[in-house]
């Protein structure tokens, strides 16, 4: 009888147990990339505020980067299962139309992280947190300029052609540059590390007079300082985004800084306003999750947590 007893026990905690995971909502973070630190630190962000507000969240990212069709056919797929909500970047302005609309339609809240379109009519949803890519890279610039490094010409590296929030930071640098009738230089240096240091070393090469290069991403940062390092190409080279092996380029000095925009900032409040607008109703608003430098004076302190991805 006791056996009997116990046994009802265990099997009624178990349907208990069944009974509450099965009611406990789930949301989707998508993003277009996870090829590196920035994507774990905006993944790590989300996975905390679920954990923190009892909920599930299912990260969905391609392997790659800047792979829009993939991140279009996961969010498809992401509102098909009829979610609580979607957490999703949207580096496209009609690419995720269509899904926007449904959702709407449906009434599961989206908020967009990191980037958002530049056409916002056709493109609905709740809120926008991340940073204004155009003042980083103008905040960028201006910083640059102040180390006394950049002089007549100075390039930017940009790895992902057609990525919104890239265009958005080489606009705020140019904007910066004009001002200061220094001239600017482009190249759509792509995300293989070879091709990226192949095409930079042909231009400064054919630019001997270059006096600093402004890498868009890590994807671009990581090979074109190791050709700086190697190469003895005298440029400056200033970045965006943190990675471990990006401080340990501004430890060692073949990077001035780089520069962050906090990006387990936007998973954690994108999944906290998703929940508190299910919960409470409250309206989801924008949050400019701002930016942060490292340098030579603080990258001892950041660079252990770079490597947990927080920062």
């Amino acid at each position: 009888m006791k056996k009997l007893f116990a046994f009802a026990i265990i099997v009624s905690a178990f349907l208990c147990a069944k009974s509450v995971n099965a009611g406990v909502q789930k949301y989707y973070l998508i993003t277009h990339g996870s090829a590196d630190f920035y994507w774990e630190a905006l993944f790590n962000g989300a996975k905390q505020a679920a954990k923190d507000l009892g909920v599930q969240v299912q990260v969905n990212a391609p392997p790659g980067a800047n792979d829009i069709a993939a991140e279009m056919r996961l969010a498809q797929a992401a509102l098909a299962t009829n979610p609580a909500g979607i957490a999703m970047t949207c580096p496209s302005a009609t690419a995720f139309s269509t899904v926007l609309k449904s959702a709407e339609k449906r009434g599961i809240p989206v908020v967009l992280v990191d980037t958002r379109p530049k056409v916002i009519k056709n493109n609905p949803f709740d809120s926008f947190i991340g940073s204004d890519n155009y003042k980083l890279g103008v905040a960028a610039a201006k910083k640059a300029i102040s180390t006394g490094k950049v002089k007549d010409l100075v390039l930017i590296a940009n790895p992902q052609g057609g990525n919104i929030g890239l265009e958005q930071r080489a606009s705020g640098i140019k904007a910066v540059m004009k001002k200061h009738n220094i001239k600017v230089n482009e190249l759509i240096v792509g995300i293989e590390p070879s091709r990226v240091q192949l095409l930079t070393s042909a231009y400064l090469k054919r630019y001997p007079q270059n006096s600093a290069v402004f890498t868009l991403t890590s994807q671009s940062l990581i090979p074109i300082a190791r050709l700086i390092k190697h190469s003895g190409f005298k440029t400056a080279v200033f970045s965006f985004d943190n990675t471990p092996e990006t401080a340990q380029f501004i430890k060692n000095g073949s990077v001035v800084f780089t520069i962050a925009q906090q990006p387990y900032l936007m998973g954690y409040f994108a999944i906290t306003q998703l929940v508190l607008k299910n919960r409470y109703g409250l309206q989801p608003v924008d949050i400019n999750t701002g930016y942060n430098f490292v340098t030579t004076e603080n990258v001892d302190k950041v660079l252990p947590l770079i490597k947990k991805g927080i920062r």
